[in-house]
């Protein structure tokens, strides 16, 4: 550890150590003896006096000479000490003048703190997966083809059902697990694959001829919706992450409706209507 960490700076510690290297030093002998301009060795060497590590000896020249290093090293030690006191000190107040401030804010909340907002990639899957993977009771699914890729259903080229969505490991604990699906999706492997792998671990499944958007709701408090923007030349996609009761129930209710009018999934083929 040099002076410096101690709390000197660079030329007092500079003038301390020539000091010590001799008896007693003129102003000017510490100068040239520390290499310090001989404007600052007068400012330097009060600093140090006024510290307690330096004394002066009066005479036709002033003398000055350093204490010994080991006191000299204590008083740095105790500056420091009583600076961090007086810093702990006044951490102390304004923590407890924050702290009301900090209670308040906690009851003061983000009026859409319960909507997510996503855009495509790894967040939008891990939310549908984490949706679908953590519903307990009741777990409503619509899909459709997006307009101009497979978003969300599993990549072309994968045999069906051999890759099932992280987000489709379901609980055993759920007594409502419904899906729709668009009949287009059966003529693609990925999503012939899903939904042969939703069926098989007891989902009802339905095709219909249009399924109005992506969405899942999961125990009647939670949605997850895909929109896409009317005005962009290609598709973009937002998706929201909603948790809302009464949006949820509001949505089931136009699941229901889609439900209704969809054919049961046979297994291979649409059922015939």
């Amino acid at each position: 550890m040099d002076l410096c960490a101690l709390g000197l700076t660079q030329y007092e510690a500079k003038v301390y150590l020539a000091l010590i290297r001799r008896r007693s030093s003129t102003a000017a002998e510490a100068a040239r003896a520390a290499t310090v301009p001989r404007q600052r060795i007068y400012d330097v060497l009060a600093s140090l006096f006024e510290r307690g590590l330096v004394l002066t000896r009066p005479g036709r020249s002033t003398q000055y000479a350093a204490i010994d290093p080991k006191e000299a090293v204590d008083r740095l030690i105790s500056e420091q000490r009583e600076a961090l006191d007086g810093l702990e000190r006044s951490a102390g107040d304004l923590a407890r003048d924050l702290a009301p401030s900090w209670s308040s804010g906690q009851d003061v909340a983000d009026p859409l703190d319960f909507v997510t907002v996503l855009r495509d990639g790894a967040p939008l899957r891990q939310s549908r997966d984490e949706m679908c993977g953590g519903a307990r009771r009741r777990l409503l699914i619509m899909e459709k083809r997006p307009a101009g890729d497979r978003r969300g259903i599993e990549p072309a080229g994968e045999p069906a059902g051999t890759a099932a969505k992280p987000g489709y490991r379901l609980r055993s604990t759920l007594r409502d697990l419904r899906a729709v699906f668009e009949y287009d999706l059966l003529d693609e492997a990925a999503g012939a694959g899903e939904i042969a792998l939703l069926a098989a671990q007891g989902a009802q499944v339905r095709l219909a001829q249009d399924v109005p958007m992506r969405m899942s709701i999961a125990d009647d408090s939670r949605v997850l919706m895909s929109l896409t923007d009317p005005l962009a030349a290609a598709e973009s996609v937002t998706t929201l992450v909603v948790e809302h009761t009464e949006l949820a129930r509001f949505l089931t209710h136009a699941f229901d409706t889609v439900w209704t009018t969809a054919e049961p999934y046979d297994g291979a083929t649409p059922a015939s209507g």
